[in-house]
């Protein structure tokens, strides 16, 4: 489990393929005349898949972490030969993103490193927003757990609404009847979780108004960390 400080001390490899993958879409597609950006999209979204494996593995199936990457990784070097249906695809004639970025007076060699810079600005920031917000932090909490030896798992509800609409099934397999020993992590009133908490359960939030200060300064103040979230589930283990 990570956050925006230490998210890169989970030893993955899962790149490795994932990156290939992500080529062999977008080079099929864009041979099949998708747009660029069209091409881009599927690519970003097949690469993010085989994290998504890599994470399912590790987390619900519990497997080492190195390896649980290495498993996605193999696997993808089958599975980039079966999209690309041969070995290598030519893109010489074909148009590219970088094609739609063409300037007067601004050579490739400079427009290239420069969108790819931008790009890379981009996904850092959003990766450091996402393990910032309170589903970050359970992340983390339950990485620390898991280093004691308690086995931790972190369920988003970023709409209670919806997920109190699905059918009875659907809730059960995501909030099991028989785990009662939940703890909700929220930026804000804690009175709204206790019916998915339930009596055995603990809520890490702030119940006043009218503080204002930095985010982080404001999760230190109200209790809102990780070693308050840790505390918290070894309190209901008790």
């Amino acid at each position: 489990m990570m956050t925006r400080r230490d998210y890169h001390a989970f030893s993955d490899i899962t790149a490795e393929g994932s990156i290939t993958t992500g080529a062999a879409v977008a080079a099929v597609l864009l041979v099949h005349h998708w747009p660029p950006l069209a091409a881009m999209a599927a690519a970003m979204l097949a690469g993010a898949l085989a994290g998504v494996v890599t994470g399912m593995l590790a987390m619900t199936f519990q497997i080492n972490r190195l390896l649980s990457g290495i498993l996605t990784m193999t696997a993808l070097y089958s599975i980039n030969l079966r999209v690309m249906g041969k070995p290598n695809i030519a893109l010489i004639d074909e148009p590219t993103v970088f094609s739609l970025l063409e300037f007067d007076g601004l050579p490739d060699y400079v427009l290239k490193p420069l969108v790819l810079l931008a790009i890379v600005v981009a996904a850092k920031v959003l990766i450091d927003l996402f393990f910032a917000s309170e589903v970050g932090l359970a992340m983390d909490a339950a990485r620390a757990l898991a280093a004691e030896g308690v086995r931790a798992r972190v369920v988003s509800l970023p709409c209670t609404n919806v997920f109190d609409k699905q059918d009875a099934a659907y809730r059960e397999q995501v909030l099991p009847s028989a785990v009662r020993r939940r703890v909700a992590v929220e930026a804000g009133v804690t009175d709204y979780w206790r019916k998915y908490v339930g009596l055995d359960g603990a809520v890490i939030g702030i119940d006043s108004f009218g503080a204002s200060a930095p985010a982080e300064a404001l999760y230190k103040h109200f209790g809102i960390t990780v070693e308050a979230v840790v505390a918290a589930v070894k309190a209901t283990n008790a």
